[in-house]
This record gives C-alpha cells, structure tokens and sequence, in this order.
C-alpha cells in the first residue's frame, strides 16, 4: 500500500526534486510552500511522514510542527534543513512526532532509510491502537478540527453536556450527523466504557419499536418462544439514542415517559418491574413544539427529553469543514477495507465545498465511497465525485380562486411541491430529504393528497 509523503519547504526546486525521487519508489506525495499552505495540506490529507524544512517564511518550523501535529497526530516528522542548528533546533521541538532530521543537501539512500523508519514506527503505533479504532469505527468530532463558527458552537455545547447525566434533545435535518454527535458526546462521558445503542423509530412498527426498548417475555405473542432483553436492559449502565422520535406512537411514548421518570420498565408480557440506569438521548428532524400543538406528540414527554438540547447545523451551512469531514470519513472508510486512505485533490474539494448536500452527512459518505471505486492511484479527482448533476432550485404557481379557503390553496401548493420532488428525484427517499421530512412522513403526505 502507497504511503503519502508530504513535503513542506518554500525551496520549490528541492520539494519537486525531492518529489520526483519519491514516486519512483511508489510513495504519493503533496507539496506546501508556506505554513498557511501546509496547514490546509496535512488537515485534508493526513498524511503518513511529512518531510519539513524548519525555516518557512511566513513561521517558527518548530512552533508550525508542534501545531501540525496537534492536526494529524499520528504523522512522523522528518526535519530536513540547510541550517547547522538543527540538532539545538530538534532538541527544543521537545516533539515526540519528531522522529529524524536530515541536513541539505541529503543523500537520496539516506532519505529514503529515514522515510521507511518514519512508516514502520507509524505501522507500530497504528498496531498498538488498532483494536480501540476498531471498537469505534465511526468518525467522531475529536477527529477533526472544525473551522466553521456553527460547529464550534455545537462541540462547544456538547462538552458541557457531556459530564452531565440527563436527557439529550438532538435536533436538526436528515443525515446531518446527530446520532453521530450523540455518538461523541457518549464517548466523553462518565458513561464512556459502557455501551452505546440506536434503535430507529421511523424504520420499525410500533410492537417492533416496544419490543425493541423493553423486550419481551416467552409467549408474549404469537410465534415468540424465547426471552428477549431490550435495549434499555442491555445498555444498563451506558446510553440509548432514540432517533426520529417524532415518529414513535402516542401510546409508546406515555411508556417511555413512565420509564424516564422512574427508570423501571415492564417487558411485553411480563409482570416484574426492571429497574436500571440507562441516559436516554432523543434525536429528530421535526418540529416537536407543532406535534405536541397539533396533538401528535405528548408535551409532557417533550419537556422530559428537552432538558438539553443541542441543534446540529445542515452541512450546507459548514462549508468549511467539508474538507476536514470528508478527511475523516476516507480514512475511517478506507481502514475497515484494509487501503490507504485516499486524498481529495483540491479540484474535488472545491467541487465538495460548492455542493448542496440535501442529504448532508449521509450523502456526503455515500458520494466519497462511489469517488472511492472511480479514483486512480490513491487521488480523488473533480471528475470522480459524480456531481454534475445537481439539482435546480424549482417554482410553483399559487392561485387564489374565488370561494376556495386558506386549507384548499394549502393543499394545492403542497401537492405541486411534492409532486415535483418526486419528478426530480430518483427516490422517494431522496425527495423526503429535498423537502426535509421522512420517508414515512412523504408517504403520509402523498396518501393525504391523493398523490400515487
């Protein structure tokens, strides 16, 4: 597998030297002329060694290396300078990534020994963590370094409600990450060591969905032979994350409300309470305040759960740190196919960077894993991303005929709307997330108005 090299140095002519001499031995490698470019270059391609000059223009080498590696924790640093200082200059990087320097000019066979000792120390450390990486295989927000005002503000949130013990409201769009938000704030919990758990409301009936929770006894229907723990009972100790709650039924909620307040549960079909310690974490894309209004959603149960409420922002409104995410999402990807990860050329990250994202997160993984199967020798180009064909913003006409009420045009609008999605869509799953509601819900909505 192809290591990445990067090469930090404002001698142009001796980066591309250096360059060339490395992809005659199969390593790919990235240039950066200046620390603001470097920043930028080890943030989107973590790379495995990065080969530094310690006297940039625009920076301190050593203050810039202790700050790359705060970006890219696992990358080795080869110091690589013209400068007879640099054994007092290694010294004071007091930098344990720091692991060789070299002095210009350097001979190619020395270069390359210190580039392979740079690699087989990562594939040690990389080794020694494997199995922790294994057991959270998602990327989390530990893993990147967010730019964009919206998710600061959401790390910053979820760090205070991470130390305490009480409901979580998650709000916000379709795919936008909350479960994986739910997912870090666990993590950095005092319940961290326990298990974490996710049962989807929208995806299964409402016996399934109480199943599920609570579990349920032998015999308790037709065709059940054996005990079944629920999730409640197997995250004791650790947490559960309800996603689209929003969905669950009236009656399962009034049972969900009895168990928050007491921690105690029944199975389906049995007779002794349960009790144990389980933080319950809620997350959906809808408007709760209207449900509970509209009478689809117990105000009693929305005032449990909306203890602490973290709103996760659409990916449209974080532009900048699709290329950070996207980083994340290729290595996590790439490591449980057992590949190097891949690196986004800036052409692609633009192309990235400009899209859309109706589908957020989720459609972002998806378009990157599809990039994945087109790109050549490890770089993701513009023409691997499959973008060209974004969807245009579209109209409909609103009429005001005479004796026809509010309700009526209502229904007329939402039917154009609705039946235009679908037209532009290649899925009913794709247009619930154009008009940013459920699948469930479109369906609801389509039968509503008549719509096949």
């Amino acid at each position: 597998m192809n290591k990445v090299i990067s090469i930090i140095d404002d001698d142009r002519q001796f980066a591309r030297a250096v360059s060339r001499n490395l992809h005659r031995e199969n390593y790919r490698t990235t240039m950066a002329y200046s620390a603001e470019d470097a920043r930028e270059m080890i943030e989107r391609v973590q790379p495995d060694v990065v080969l530094m000059d310690l006297n940039l223009p625009d920076a301190d080498g050593g203050e810039l290396a202790a700050e790359l590696t705060r970006i890219a924790s696992s990358t080795k640093f080869i110091i690589i300078t013209g400068h007879g200082s640099i054994s007092s200059a290694v010294k004071n990087l007091n930098n344990k990534n720091v692991v060789n320097y070299l002095t210009k000019p350097c001979d190619t066979k020395d270069l390359l020994k210190a580039i392979h000792h740079a690699c087989e120390l990562g594939k040690s450390a990389e080794t020694h963590t494997d199995s922790k990486k294994r057991a959270h295989s998602a990327p989390r927000p530990s893993d990147i370094v967010f730019r964009s005002a919206p998710m600061r503000r959401v790390i910053s949130i979820a760090n205070r409600v991470a130390i305490r013990d009480t409901p979580v409201l998650l709000r916000g769009e379709s795919g936008a990450g909350k479960d994986w938000i739910a997912s870090w704030i666990h993590y950095n919990s005092p319940r961290k060591d326990k298990d974490f758990f996710t049962i989807n409301c929208a995806a299964l009936t409402k016996e399934l969905v109480e199943s599920e929770l609570f579990g349920h006894e032998s015999g308790s229907f037709t065709g059940n032979k054996g005990l079944k723990r629920g999730m409640l009972e197997l995250a004791n100790g650790g947490t559960v994350l309800l996603n689209e709650i929003g969905e669950m039924d009236l009656t399962l909620q009034a049972k969900l409300l009895t168990f928050l307040d007491t921690l105690s549960f029944i199975r389906v079909g049995g007779e002794r309470s349960i009790k144990i310690d389980v933080r319950i974490f809620a997350a959906t894309n809808q408007d709760l305040e209207k449900m509970v209004k509209e009478g689809r959603f117990r105000q009693d149960l929305y005032y449990r759960l909306n203890v602490l409420s973290v709103n996760v922002p659409p990916l449209r409104e974080r532009a900048e740190d699709i290329p950070a995410l996207a980083a994340s999402l290729l290595h996590h990807m790439s490591a449980s196919e057992n590949i190097d990860a891949p690196v986004l050329e800036k052409d692609a990250e633009a192309l990235l960077k400009a899209y859309s994202w109706p589908g957020n997160i989720r459609e972002l993984r998806n378009v990157l894993a599809r990039a994945m199967m087109y790109m050549e020798n490890g770089f993701i180009k513009k023409s691997d991303l499959d973008l060209g064909n974004q969807k245009e913003n579209f109209n409909v006409n609103v009429t005001f005929p005479c004796g026809q009420g509010l309700q009526d045009i209502i229904q007329d609008v939402s039917r154009q709307i609705i039946s235009e999605a679908i037209r532009v869509s290649n899925t009913k799953q794709e247009a619930a997330v154009m008009l940013g509601i459920t699948r469930h819900a479109l369906t609801y909505q389509m039968k509503t108005l008549g719509l096949s």
